[in-house]
């Protein structure tokens, strides 16, 4: 028991007794500051393209040009689309046709089916009348398939940018005749690497 109070009689003999202690307070303020940073960096294109037409018509609206950046999307060209209107107010114009036949074949097969069992129709009449709504819905099918067509060869007609990126060529003018493959404009999309 001696030695343990020895030796904290050295502890308060080598470190003192307690003080209180005061410390100086400074207050910081946080001010915003308007600096610019320049860091050495490289760009470096992702994706790098070439758009071509891919229908036929006149040049009648130049959207963007070199150097202008264009967001995914943007209307780049306008290609002059009355041939491609025509063709779908004529696909239209054969589905509606389609359409009315095979509500007419499908009436008379519905008739025909109710007049078989009575004889009062050959089974040959009852068989011409079911090949014909067969035929008459695989029309409607074809001209569907004309309307998609048709409406996907008009939207030919205004070149959109595949991606946000910048114009770096313009191959053709306002009022120029392009054909499917006729290069339009390369452009490209980087990202930043500092």
């Amino acid at each position: 028991m001696k030695s343990t109070l020895a030796k904290w009689a050295v502890v308060v003999a080598v470190l003192g007794t307690p003080t209180a202690y005061a410390f100086d307070t400074t207050i910081i303020a946080i001010k915003r500051v308007d600096s610019i940073v320049e860091l050495d960096g490289t760009v470096e294109a992702v994706n790098r393209g070439t758009l071509s037409a891919q229908t036929s018509g006149r040049i009648v609206a130049v959207n963007a040009d070199v150097n202008d950046i264009v967001s995914q999307g943007d209307v780049l060209l306008e290609i002059s689309a009355e041939q491609q209107s025509a063709s779908l107010d004529a696909a239209l114009a054969q589905l509606n046709s389609a359409n009315a036949q095979n509500i007419k074949a499908l009436a008379q097969i519905k008739r025909y089916r109710e007049l078989f069992p009575k004889g009062a129709i050959s089974r040959e009449r009852l068989d011409a009348a079911e090949a014909e709504a067969r035929s008459s819905a695989a029309e409607v099918k074809r001209a569907t398939a004309a309307v998609a067509q048709a409406k996907e060869s008009l939207g030919y007609t205004s070149i959109r940018a595949p991606y946000t990126g910048v114009v770096t060529q313009r191959h053709v003018e306002l009022g120029e005749t392009v054909a499917p493959g006729s290069q339009l404009m390369t452009g490209f999309h980087c990202r930043h690497f500092v």
